[in-house]
């Protein structure tokens, strides 16, 4: 099967650490013998043909001259658009410059299947395309692109392009319901995103990471991600110390970059945490593995940040340590309730509580048994749902039967 895939952001070169979950699903596509095209938008710098691990990127320019090109890659649309007024105004031509895009590669490569990655703006651009092409179109709602598309008054774009779609599809139940309370009234299959479970596994150890960290005897909490307002670190920070008042031997590692991370670490200092938080910086990918061996418990304590933007899905990291075999703690937010089901296969807490993220921390690391119990369960539902393997069957069900006849 012929798949075109069309995406924002792609990733970037085949020793580029950072390695996204577009590239991921392509791979396994590859693996199962479909010929993959990925359509993805231009990056300053970088070809716009490429050829990684063999897979053909088409990259499309929407700005001249492309080293001004500032809304896709890097911390993502939405934050580009609030950062930077440039990244706003380029939106109009990303999407004119990417239909023409999809329309010339859908003409050349003659899909049986056009994914979409995004319901807005790479969704609309492929149902504008259809039109002209008439191509099976599936559209993949992510993250928060609907929410927000909708706060900037284009919910009425995001019914077009689910309305124009054969098949829709979303990460979560929380980003389904954004769409259609776009005006949707379809059904929309809720698949999840993947994560390498061949990488992330019970059997890897961390021991590497507990002799390298002077970890031994102690409990190890484990949280990562960018420190953004969204990702909800400080409130984790904030309920250490009723951790430690229980279990003072206890160490929280936190792995990322971002804008709030000097503001945090001040933090800690002022509060003399600093023998017991330890900010590790970005790790590459393939280290991460080691790092969710080492730890007793996983923490993702996402919020809704002050422009409403949440966990679209449930987290990469959440499917990775559930692979790894580790109990986690999530917050009520987003996609992560469909991952993380309170007492069944983590703890759910209530996002902004450190009062909570401290007792559900203190439960677990009291009872072996329970935390036991729960790492199993997570373990065996993101076999089951976050497998790349499984996900890709999940689309190849879905293509067979939007695809046209021979």
């Amino acid at each position: 099967m012929k798949i075109l895939i069309v995406t924002s952001s792609y990733q970037k070169t085949e020793t580029d650490k950072f390695t996204d979950f577009m590239y991921n699903m392509a791979q396994e596509f590859r693996r199962k013998g479909h010929e993959v095209l990925v359509v993805a938008a231009h990056y300053p710098g970088l070809p716009k043909k490429d050829m990684l691990k063999e897979i053909p990127v088409e990259r499309f320019r929407y700005f001249i001259p492309s080293k001004f090109e500032k809304l896709a890659y890097d911390s993502g649309m939405a934050v580009n658009m609030r950062k930077s007024h440039l990244a706003k105004l380029q939106l109009p031509l990303y999407m004119l410059s990417g239909t023409f895009a999809v329309m010339r590669a859908a003409r050349k490569f003659r899909p049986d299947v056009v994914h979409s990655l995004w319901v807005f703006p790479q969704g609309l651009m492929c149902a504008i395309a259809k039109k002209f092409c008439k191509f099976p179109l599936v559209i993949n709602a992510i993250g928060t692109e609907a929410y927000l598309a909708k706060k900037m008054k284009m919910g009425s774009m995001i019914k077009f392009a689910a309305n124009t779609a054969d098949a829709v599809t979303a990460t979560s139940s929380a980003t389904a319901n954004a769409v259609k309370s776009c005006g949707y009234g379809k059904d929309i299959q809720i698949i999840f995103n993947g994560a390498d479970d061949a990488l992330f596994n019970p059997g890897n150890s961390g021991a590497e990471i507990i002799k390298e960290h002077n970890l031994q005897n102690k409990k190890i909490l484990l949280c990562i991600g960018r420190f953004n307002e969204m990702k909800g670190q400080r409130y984790l920070i904030e309920a250490m110390p009723e951790v430690l008042k229980k279990f003072p031997e206890t160490s929280l590692l936190l792995i990322g970059e971002g804008p709030l991370k000097e503001e945090l670490q001040k933090y800690v200092q002022s509060q003399n945490l600093q023998n017991n938080i330890i900010f590790l910086g970005n790790k590459a990918h393939e280290e991460l593995a080691k790092y969710y061996a080492a730890c007793d418990i996983f923490i993702i304590p996402s919020i809704v940040d002050s422009h409403g933007v949440a966990e679209g899905g449930q987290g990469l990291v959440t499917k990775e340590a559930m692979l790894t075999g580790k109990c986690v703690i999530g917050a009520n937010t987003g996609g992560i309730p469909d991952l993380v089901i309170n007492n069944e296969t983590g703890l759910l807490v209530e996002q902004k509580s450190p009062a909570q993220l401290s007792e559900a921390i203190i439960k677990l690391l009291s009872d072996d048994a329970l935390r036991a119990r729960l790492s199993e369960a997570g373990h065996k539902m993101a076999k089951e749902k976050a497998a790349w393997s499984g996900i890709c069957a999940e689309y190849e069900e879905i293509y067979r039967r939007i695809k046209k006849p021979d």
